[in-house]
């Protein structure tokens, strides 16, 4: 017995050595297929970062691309189902391999088919036709006594060509045809009445990418637009719209910002201007975050008459918040100083205003068949109660797309107004828009001077009246009939204030006293205002 009992860790010492090299050889073979597993899929993780630069590479391969991923699908799903056997992982790796070299041999193809699409002289048309007839009445004197009914029927044509010859490399070319049907005196004879309203209306070369990615220039004549263009901005509704002379370095780094920097000379049919008009600034745009995008800008005017020069400087700020889907804040605030004129017979003064503009809409349901937006707007700036002090409180407006900011009917400019109300837009059946617009119109101080209101240049409204100007209505009914087709029809009535009714009106250019000749008191009645308009662009 006890002999027996001797053995009997020798028997244990010996199974114990018999089972390691067995738990010892599981091991190693265990350790090949984790490896391949790992580099598989590192692999995939970097076939997938391929995969995304070879989409924006080239459209034309989409369907070879979806090919190999979906093989590349199949695999992953093998791989996963396959585990720890050696032996089948290595093979499904060696297919990986294959259909990564396929995908790299394809996005190589895809590279050359686009230098060689670089290479080739791109050249793109560019066309507009629109009509626009209109009905006005009372809009100038507020005055049903007065025969001011009218039509008009404005035509504007614009022809032009883009080239590009290379990527960073192009020029445009836009002539413009602009008339009021009638309004020759024939159309069968070449004479200058003919001839002035066909102009070039942009005419310029652009650079990119110089020196490095994202830096350029534009040189020539151009329309200009920024921001909400409250500021600046080409006047599209405008028959002749506006353009400028100059020149624009620009640099853009996508999802952070924007800079512009121009200096130009106006070219605006619609605006007073001296013999040497100039104008130039930096305008940044933010884009950061997905919720909030902000702009930042400096502007200044230089512009020489002979009752004075124009120093005027603006700063403002602006800024776009999306807090939640569908709600959108808008903010935007500018601040003026320098030497202004506001009478040209009193020469420039010193000059500080400001302008304020604040938006909050909602868009319900965000459907493609309806979507109602409700909102509320709110326009602020400020005006000179007194015209014969030592200077000028008074927004001088600068180059904006003023069209349907405040109102329809543009019968105001953003100086020395008080303007809000609620906004309503309806999208619906994917191409009809409904737009209703209600805008009370006050003014900033008790009585004072609104600049190019009610198509003068002066309107002189005087204290103690109060400072209720009058009522607007807009409605508006729009159709995309088609990519490049469009109608659009409206109409809009305003109503004067208690103050309107007191206001006289002058049309010269030196108007802010009584005694001016060309002066003359605006009625108490009510305007209309109907427009339809089609148009045609690619």
């Amino acid at each position: 017995m006890k002999k027996l009992l001797c053995y009997v860790p020798a028997v244990f010492i010996c199974l114990s050595l018999l089972c390691f090299p067995v738990g010892l050889n599981a091991q190693k073979k265990g350790a090949p297929g984790g490896q391949v597993g790992t580099k598989s899929r590192i692999d995939l993780e970097n076939l997938a970062e391929n995969q995304d630069v070879l989409f924006e590479l080239s459209a034309g391969h989409t369907k070879d691309i979806k090919a190999l991923e979906q093989r590349i699908q199949e695999l992953e799903k093998k791989i996963a189902e396959a585990g720890v056997e050696g032996q089948n992982l290595k093979k499904l790796s060696g297919e990986l391999e294959e259909a990564k070299q396929a995908l790299e041999d394809l996005k190589q193809r895809a590279k050359v088919i686009e230098e060689q699409d670089e290479r080739k002289l791109k050249v793109e048309p560019r066309f507009e036709l629109r009509v626009r007839p209109e009905f006005r009445q009372n809009m100038t004197d507020l005055n049903a006594q007065q025969d001011d009914k009218d039509w008009l029927y404005l035509q504007r044509v614009r022809l032009g060509l883009a080239l590009k010859p290379t990527k960073d490399f192009s020029a445009v070319v836009v002539l413009q045809d602009s008339r009021l049907w009638g309004a020759e005196a024939s159309t069968s004879v070449r004479s200058e009445e003919t001839t002035w309203k066909t102009m070039l209306h942009e005419g310029y070369l652009q650079v990119d990418n110089i020196l490095t990615s994202g830096l350029g220039f534009k040189v020539g004549r151009m329309q200009l637009k920024f921001g909400a263009e409250r500021q600046i901005g080409p006047s599209d509704w405008h028959n002749v719209g506006r353009s400028f002379d100059g020149l624009v370095l620009f640099y853009k780094k996508p999802k952070l910002l924007t800079v512009d920097a121009f200096v130009t000379m106006v070219s605006d049919l619609g605006r007073e201007s001296g013999p040497n008009t100039d104008f130039g600034g930096v305008y940044l745009t933010f884009d950061i975050w997905k919720f909030l995008a902000f702009d930042v800008y400096g502007l200044y005017l230089y512009n020489e008459e002979r009752a004075g020069t124009e120093h005027v400087g603006t700063v403002g700020l602006r800024a776009v918040a999306k807090p939640v889907d569908g709600l959108e804040i808008e903010g935007e605030g500018a601040w003026q100083f320098g030497r202004s004129l506001l009478d040209k017979q009193e020469g420039a003064k010193k000059h500080v205003a400001a302008a304020y503009f604040a938006k909050v809409s909602y868009e319900f349901l965000r459907k493609e068949d309806f979507s109602p937006n409700l909102g509320v707007f709110f326009y602020s700036a400020s005006g000179d109660a007194n015209t014969k002090d030592s200077r000028n409180v008074a927004y001088r407006v600068l180059y904006p797309t003023a069209h349907s900011m405040l109102g329809f009917m543009d019968l105001f400019q953003w100086t020395g107004i008080v303007d809000f109300g609620p906004t309503v837009k309806v999208r619906f059946l994917r191409d009809f828009g409904f737009l209703l617009d209600y805008h009370a119109f006050f003014l900033s101080t008790d009585g004072g001077v609104l600049r190019g209101a009610f198509g003068g240049t002066t309107t002189v409204f005087p204290s103690g009246n109060g400072r209720f100007v009058g009522h607007e209505l807009d409605l508006v009914l729009s159709w995309k009939a088609h990519k490049y087709l469009s109608f659009e029809t409206g109409y809009s009535f305003f109503k004067p204030g208690s103050v309107t009714k007191n206001a006289t009106l002058f049309r010269s250019s030196s108007a802010t006293t009584t005694t001016t000749p060309s002066g003359f008191a605006l009625g108490k009645d009510i305007a209309h205002f109907f427009f339809f308009q089609v148009q045609v662009s690619f």
